[in-house]
């Protein structure tokens, strides 16, 4: 039989590693700790590794890797005493060394080899790793097979939902794995959907994302959609999406894992090449004035001019520029411009002197606000209109509008997702604090310049995003999820 190549790093070696890498080691199993079971995760148990190698002190150098999922646990516990081959170990440093192996890492144990002979014979040998010194102490508590921790310290390509759906589309597209999206909006999954892998072990789901460019399907973790929800588990995630009680917030900055995958040939649609595009951080943005969008957009503005137009975009708007479109759901007519776009969802700062209504409707309630005028619209602007929202007895003192008492009015974000002449329909309603009211408008009205500069190219000059002059990977980097990259005010 011929002899399979064995990695060549030992576990002295890699007691040494300070950076986060992923490495092959082949090492005997000297112990495994009980399994455990962390709520809404795989299991995991800790696996002592040796192979004979020394420390500076002449002890048998030790490593512990947490070892994920009920497979390869179990084969660990089969070969106790015995080498094994792990692939693809995860580790990250960060003042201690921790080592894990995903439940989607392999463990080996048929490789034959000159180095597993040798471990054999080394294991068999009396005495052996009796002295031992273990050379890390600390691993990791938690599940996360998207290394949150590590997309979080990296800089991220600042781009849109635009290029997302573009780049799906296109295996050739040459982009970075590591994306950042601002000011990105995140359906909630629709009831009935799943919300889970696979597995049933974690969270994790498709649904629809917007921003001013355009929408595009991406997939969501369970770090982001814990940190969307600001829900602390997966049974309390599932609970409120199966009592239809999940809300994600208006504005999210998040931060986008791109993946190709080539389907197997045992699979269906074997030989082609998917693209995914999966969340695996996010932060809900507050309406402040600190992660308003900046100048740093002018390259994104410059890279959209060779997109089609988008119909089904999320667009900031005043009140009064938003109308019914027969073709698509909301048409914007932008009163400082002329310019006008169609839109999905659009989204607008109000002020409420008037109490809601609120009427019982079918399963739930319609709560109905008369006399609504636009926050960014002058004090004595005459134009008001009726806004509409359907809720569940959970929800509906967030759709009420009342200004609070002793105050004359109040300043809410609304989510409006379809325009009559008689009133407008919202998906959510937000209260703004009052002292947080100028910063709000800071925002919206930046929010709006970005749907209000985005240019497209006529269908006629189209070309496939590997043909572009200017190419998605110019775009400026974002150092932290919270902020934008530098720039000056838009």
């Amino acid at each position: 039989m011929a002899l399979a190549p064995a990695p060549q790093i030992t576990v002295a070696q890699v007691a040494a590693i300070k950076s986060k890498r992923c490495f092959d080691v082949m090492a005997v199993v000297r112990e495994i700790s009980d399994t455990r079971t962390p709520v809404g995760h795989p299991p995991v148990a800790d696996v002592c590794l040796v192979d004979g190698t020394t420390t500076n002190t002449t002890k048998t150098a030790e490593v512990v890797v947490a070892v994920w999922g009920a497979d390869n646990i179990t084969l660990c516990q089969r070969h106790v005493g015995e080498p094994l081959l792990f692939l693809n170990v995860a580790a990250k440093y960060a003042g201690e060394l921790e080592l894990n192996l995903w439940t989607d890492r392999l463990v080996v144990a048929d490789c034959p080899s000159e180095k597993m002979a040798t471990l054999k014979a080394t294991a068999a040998e009396a005495g052996f790793a009796e002295d031992r010194e273990r050379l890390t102490s600390k691993h990791i508590g938690t599940w996360d097979p998207d290394r949150v921790s590590d997309v979080l310290t990296q800089e991220a390509l600042l781009s849109c939902c635009a290029l997302l759906q573009l780049a799906s589309e296109d295996v050739l597209v040459s982009l970075p794995q590591l994306l950042q999206v601002n000011g990105m909006r995140l359906e909630e999954p629709e009831a009935g959907d799943s919300v889970v892998d696979r597995t049933a072990s974690r969270l994790f789901f498709t649904t629809r994302a917007r921003d001013f460019s355009c929408s595009c399907t991406v997939g969501v973790s369970e770090a982001a959609a814990l940190s969307l929800s600001g829900l602390g588990t997966m049974a309390d995630f599932q609970e409120a999406h199966a009592t239809g009680t999940l809300s994600f917030p208006p504005f999210a900055n998040c931060r986008i894992r791109r993946r190709t995958k080539e389907v197997g040939a045992e699979e269906t649609s074997a030989g082609k090449t998917f693209v995914n595009t999966t969340v695996v951080a996010a932060a809900p943005l507050s309406l402040q004035i600190a992660p308003v969008p900046n100048t740093s957009y002018n390259t994104i503005f410059e890279i959209l001019k060779q997109c089609p137009e988008s119909h089904d975009a999320m667009l900031a708007v005043r009140l009064s520029e938003v109308s019914a479109c027969p073709f698509y759901s909301l048409r914007v007519e932008y009163n400082s411009s002329g310019w006008s776009r169609n839109c999905q969802v659009a989204v607008a700062l109000a002020r409420a002197t008037q109490k809601s209504r609120c009427v019982t409707v079918a399963n739930g309630f319609l709560v109905s606000t008369g006399g609504v005028k636009d926050a960014l619209e002058d004090d004595e602007d005459p134009n008001t209109v009726e806004v509409r929202g359907y809720c569940s007895m959970d929800n509906v003192l967030e759709f009420k509008m009342d200004p609070p008492a002793r105050a004359a009015e109040r300043v809410c974000l609304l989510l409006i997702t379809a325009a009559a002449p008689e009133a407008l329909t919202v998906h959510s309603v937000t209260h703004i604090d009052p002292g947080a009211v100028h910063e709000a408008q800071y925002f919206i009205k930046k929010m709006r310049t970005l749907g209000m500069r985005a240019e497209y190219v006529e269908s006629d000059g189209i070309k496939r995003m590997c043909e572009w002059e200017k190419t998605p990977d110019s775009a400026k980097k974002c150092r932290s999820l919270e902020a934008h990259p530098t720039g000056e005010s838009l």
